[in-house]
């Protein structure tokens, strides 16, 4: 019969650790991590919000379904109250490709693990654009341009589209809304908006390979891409040089005239008598 009694006083041992100057027990908020989104795509960027429920100037350790992602954010200690009250920087799924379709976990420890919070991260598909190729001239970039509808974001996400080389690009336009079908749609003209932000490093678009995606504004989501192949303009053909016609000589005309012909009146009668010389 003793041995409950011992239970019993140890129970209120540990319970008064945690009590107040007024010996009623209390419970320490659990740690919690905070993110922008739980929801991304395979190269979504995770902005983790905020940390609270740790020991003052812990030093935190935070994973992606085990891996040490620590080092990608700025600062992962805490403060005298046991918080992080400032975003902490971005964290993408590990692996070159991302992560998998599917659900990842996010985790933060203390030093001793002895305290962890984490969050379940859903992966869904990028969003897909149509048309996936697209050809265009140097002059039709700057008239009808491209016009590329993405499937796949989360509807009443605000999405930017853009377009791009391997170097340089810009916002088409201004930020859309995705439709209740999760829809976003855009025109990328290289029009003066447009040059006015590609041409911040110096340069201006011209033919080659380009690419237009999308991306919402959280930066949770990223789209696969249209390829657009950009060629000069055609060049009208240069005429050949002006021939002179060869000179054409006019053959002198036929003569007409006819032979003489003899008197009609007979033939001449010499006149009888001397000459006469005079001296």
């Amino acid at each position: 019969m003793r041995r409950p009694a011992l239970l019993g006083a140890a129970a209120i041992s540990v319970a008064s650790l945690a009590a107040g100057a007024s010996g009623t027990a209390f419970a320490a908020p659990a740690p919690q991590v905070t993110v922008n989104s739980t929801t991304l795509t395979p190269l979504g960027a995770l902005n983790v919000v905020s940390v609270s429920g740790f020991g003052p100037n812990d030093d935190l350790t935070f994973t992606i379904d085990g891996v040490n992602v620590t080092n990608e954010l700025v600062s992962t200690t805490t403060d005298p109250t046991g918080a992080i009250t400032t975003p902490l920087g971005n964290l993408r799924l590990p692996g070159a490709n991302g992560g998998s379709v599917g659900t990842h976990t996010l985790n933060v420890a203390d030093a001793t693990a002895k305290l962890q919070a984490s969050v379940t991260l859903h992966v869904v598909p990028s969003p897909t654009p149509t048309p996936t190729t697209v050809q265009r001239t140097v002059s039709q970039m700057g008239t009808m341009g491209v016009t590329v509808t993405f499937t796949g974001f989360t509807p009443g996400d605000g999405v930017i589209i853009g377009m791009a080389n391997q170097v340089n690009g810009a916002q088409c336009g201004a930020t859309v809304i995705a439709t209740a079908a999760g829809t976003a749609t855009g025109t990328c003209v290289w029009d003066a908006a447009y040059l006015a932000q590609y041409g911040r490093v110096g340069s201006s678009p011209s033919a080659g390979a380009f690419i237009i995606g999308a991306n919402n504004t959280l930066y949770t989501m990223y789209s696969t891409f249209t390829n657009v192949t950009v060629t000069p303009n055609a060049v009208a053909p240069t005429p050949p040089p002006a021939t002179t016609p060869p000179r054409t000589v006019t053959p002198p005309a036929a003569s007409t005239s006819t032979p003489k012909t003899a008197s009609a009146s007979g033939p001449a009668v010499p006149v009888r008598g001397t000459a006469t010389f005079t001296g």
